[in-house]
């Protein structure tokens, strides 16, 4: 079992005998669902202007994921004047050297006010933290799945990420926008404004999404297709 169509196929070559099967992480989509009371309350705690544009990113703090970009794209959307936009990032430190380059840069580029890092986010305040955004931004050098994707969406968040690792195959052509992550500051950050910009776009790149994760990325529906996968292998090897 493996997450990915190029692991797949790397693992299909390695072992051309044996049945490889695609797999991918899930989520319990009715837990990230919320009513728009909760919408606020994430603002609320972090002391966000209900005017801003919230960019959200959950990931660990490590230069794998690449949060330094995030920062830069923040800072050329109030050079381009895009208007109030905020960045959050949120998960565990796993590299704290790189989280002090992300400080020092935050700090140097005068960035603090409309930046801000919550630590790990578990429970309601999780999912407050996708219902308090516009925009959920994962800007990782690679990513294997992304199950933090499968979030967003099932909060009803538009999502642009990282075109790496299986992420690529994740995001399909109307759930999501996709990025190089050598990509320019500049240009991130106009393609962003543009689709923060395009309320109707984003609605219905999210409702897509919803429906997607709903369909492919329950539990109920991994757990009954792990079934079925070892019945099947069951079958296949009983003795008679």
């Amino acid at each position: 079992l493996c997450l990915g169509k190029k692991e797949q196929a790397q693992l299909q070559k390695l072992h051309p005998r044996s049945r490889v099967e695609l797999f991918p992480n899930g989520v319990d989509v009715d837990r990230f669902a919320v009513g728009p009371a909760r919408s606020g309350a994430f603002r609320e705690r972090l002391k966000i202007s209900q005017d801003a544009k919230v960019l959200l990113c959950v990931a660990r703090i490590d230069g794998q994921k690449n949060q330094l970009l995030a920062l830069k794209i923040l800072e050329q959307l109030r050079a381009q004047n895009h208007g109030e936009y905020h960045l959050v990032l949120a998960g565990p430190i796993t590299n704290q050297n790189y989280f002090q380059e992300i400080e020092r840069y935050a700090l140097e580029h005068q960035l603090t006010d409309c930046f801000s890092y919550c630590g790990s986010l578990s429970g309601q305040e999780l999912v407050d933290a996708y219902h308090g955004s516009d925009l959920f931004l994962l800007c990782s050098r690679h990513e294997p799945f992304g199950i933090v994707l499968l979030e967003a969406w099932a909060a009803g968040l538009p999502v642009m990420a990282s075109a790496v690792g299986g992420v690529v195959d994740l995001v399909k052509p109307g759930l999501g926008e996709l990025f190089d992550p050598t990509d320019a500051p500049e240009m991130l950050a106009g393609r962003i404004a543009q689709l923060v910009g395009n309320p109707e776009r984003t609605a219905q790149m999210a409702a897509q999404a919803l429906a997607e994760v709903r369909s492919q990325y329950g539990w109920d529906q991994l757990i009954r297709r792990l079934v079925s996968i070892y019945q099947e292998v069951a079958r296949a090897h009983s003795v008679r």
